[in-house]
């Protein structure tokens, strides 16, 4: 996990057509970044996504990944998250990901699915 700071400055100091970013939603959320803001900031430099949703209130203590969800279980943005993505012109991959799921792998791809195609409309 980077800070804001740290990716600016790692972008700064690379060839964009050589070094494209991986962003993760929950990641972001996690380092103190608004994920929809940073989306939109570096929408030109990213070359693919990582959707997971995050309760950063959660009580996982210094186990960050403790505190992932699945989709629409948490805080992210998502849809401001898609909007900077698309006005960015981003047309790449979006990969849900989800580290250590409350229940079972099965469950969280279900309940991130739903997610999805009902709030999202993808």
């Amino acid at each position: 996990m980077f800070s804001e700071e740290q990716i600016d400055f790692f972008a700064a100091n690379t060839e964009p057509s050589f070094v494209g970013l991986c962003l993760d939603t929950a990641h972001t959320t996690i380092a103190g970044m608004s994920a929809p803001d940073a989306f939109r900031k570096y929408a030109a430099r990213i070359e693919y996504v990582h959707l997971k949703d995050v309760d950063p209130t959660s009580a996982a203590g210094p186990q960050p990944m403790s505190s992932f969800r699945a989709l629409g279980l948490g805080t992210v943005d998502f849809v401001g998250v898609l909007k900077g993505l698309r006005d960015g012109g981003y047309d790449g991959v979006l990969c849900v990901e989800l580290d250590n799921p409350e229940v079972c792998n099965y469950n969280s791809a279900e309940v991130s699915r739903k997610y999805i195609r009902n709030a999202l409309k993808l």
